[in-house]
């Protein structure tokens, strides 16, 4: 549980800090001003923190304890599995590839549970983890929802304009443009030389 910390502290630190940036005009800032992109930064962090684990004794000893019996070589899978975690988090970062990196963490933190329920049940390693099977659940859901954010769609706020970006300096706009001679109304075409002359009526 004690994975929440980061990653709320992570989500609320990127969702305030990019939002102020933004407003600020810096356009790098724009890819993580939205709770979506937010909540992807902190899945990434909790990835780095767990995939530590995989690598780091006693801890890795502790997870290869709770692989289910029926997968083989555990040592492997937890290896694996580790440098699955980074991958994911280096993808969440990424923005273009944030959606496809969102959707392969749901994926796979549903395919990894099974070793949360034989954690759960108890097994005879000192360092394996032993977080009850309700509250391990709960945290597996909300690590979900935080994975599933990029998947979510953009919702534009009622009567919110589309932003459009400023002209560049010195363009003409349309209602600038100069009158051009073609554009003028016709005037009378001045007498042609040589044309005879139609005399008015003379004094009466």
């Amino acid at each position: 549980m004690i994975l929440l910390l980061p990653l709320i502290l992570v989500t609320g630190s990127v969702r305030v800090g990019a939002g102020w940036l933004a407003r600020l005009g810096v356009r790098a800032a724009g890819a993580w001003a939205s709770w979506r992109a937010a909540a992807a930064s902190g899945m990434a962090v909790v990835f780095v923190c767990t995939a530590a684990t995989h690598f780091l004794e006693p801890q890795r000893s502790g997870l290869v304890a709770i692989v289910p019996s029926l997968l083989p070589a555990p040592d492997l899978l937890v290896t694996l599995t580790g440098l699955a975690e980074l991958g994911l988090a280096a993808g969440l970062i990424v923005p273009r590839l944030r959606s496809r990196a969102a959707l392969a963490s749901v994926i796979f933190l549903i395919v990894i549970f099974p070793a949360n329920v034989v954690a759960a049940a108890g097994v005879d390693h000192p360092d394996a983890p032993d977080t009850p099977l309700l509250p391990r659940t709960v945290l597996q859901l909300i690590f979900i929802a935080f994975a599933a954010a990029p998947l979510l769609p953009t919702r534009r706020r009622a009567g919110q304009q589309p932003r459009y970006a400023p002209e560049p300096a010195g363009a003409v706009s349309s209602t600038d443009t100069p009158i051009t001679a073609d554009d003028r109304a016709p005037e009378a075409a001045p007498a042609t030389a040589g044309a005879p002359v139609t005399p008015g009526p003379g004094p009466a």
